[in-house]
């Protein structure tokens, strides 16, 4: 089975979220004693640049050069964030996510209770780097398991999103064979 329910115990409401193995670039940094009250999930996109062209351009040629533009604009954008990943450590992890949380093997030591921050980037239409804040609650040298903490619902949605697309990628590559 491609998803499974998982229960999000960070939430009052009981809300069961789908999961999928993907392969994402990611980083992991233990969240120190001294920074538990202040870090923070966010986003590192600058979401507002992928915003799409308004549609009520009138003039076909300045319509075709603005959407010249914004191409190049995508590619120089996508250029600099690649070379963000490699200098920020992100490398390739195959993991278990959802919304809620993920799962994957550890490339460091971790401990149950561990605060840790996990960047990773996500490829839809526009990629996106993320950082989400979260609690080790399983951790063996095989295999962590972290419960996400502290995200927004546009966060959350991005993952959702993410899961769907990667599931519907398994199948269609299922029905090929």
């Amino acid at each position: 089975m491609i998803s499974e329910a998982v229960q999000d115990t960070n939430q009052s409401s009981a809300q069961a979220f789908a999961r999928v193995d993907a392969e994402i670039l990611m980083a992991l940094r233990i969240v120190p004693a001294e920074e538990h009250g202040q870090v923070q999930s966010r986003f590192h996109t600058q979401q507002l640049l992928f915003e799409p062209l308004p549609m009520d351009v009138r003039d076909t040629a300045l319509a075709e050069w603005l959407g010249l533009l914004n191409r190049k604009l995508d590619a120089v954008l996508k250029m600099l964030e690649e070379r963000e990943d490699s200098l920020s450590g992100m490398t390739p992890h195959r993991v278990n996510i959802g919304a809620g949380g993920m799962t994957f093997r550890p490339d460091t030591e971790l401990h149950v209770g561990d605060l840790v921050e996990i960047k990773m980037r996500f490829f839809s239409d526009k990629p996106v780097v993320l950082s989400v804040v979260g609690k080790t609650i399983s951790a063996t040298p095989e295999a962590v398991v972290i419960q996400f903490i502290s995200m927004t619902d546009e966060m959350r949605d991005l993952i959702v999103r993410f899961v769907f697309q990667r599931e519907r990628e398994i199948m269609q590559a299922q029905r090929k064979e």
